[in-house]
């Protein structure tokens, strides 16, 4: 779901000083603190909500009732 430094940033570790620099970078450039928000709304409003999540349950639950291999669901991370 969260492709780093385009609609968010991911941590492997939780390091402060990573995560602070990261931060800073996004106040000194607006212009990508702005694509990161856009591209974080687009992504929870478009590719990661309920309706989605829905009609994947569906999907998956189909399958394993008729026996099926699982659909690919989760394209991208997603």
């Amino acid at each position: 779901m969260i492709k780093n430094g385009e609609n968010g940033f991911a941590y492997i570790k939780c390091d402060i000083d990573d995560i602070c620099r990261k931060i800073i970078e996004l106040f000194n450039d607006k212009e990508k603190m702005k694509s990161v928000q856009k591209q974080a709304y687009y992504t929870i409003s478009n590719e990661w909500n309920a309706k989605v999540a829905a009609e994947r349950l569906i999907k998956l639950s189909n399958a394993i009732l008729n026996g099926e291999q699982s659909p690919d669901l989760f394209e991208d991370g997603i």
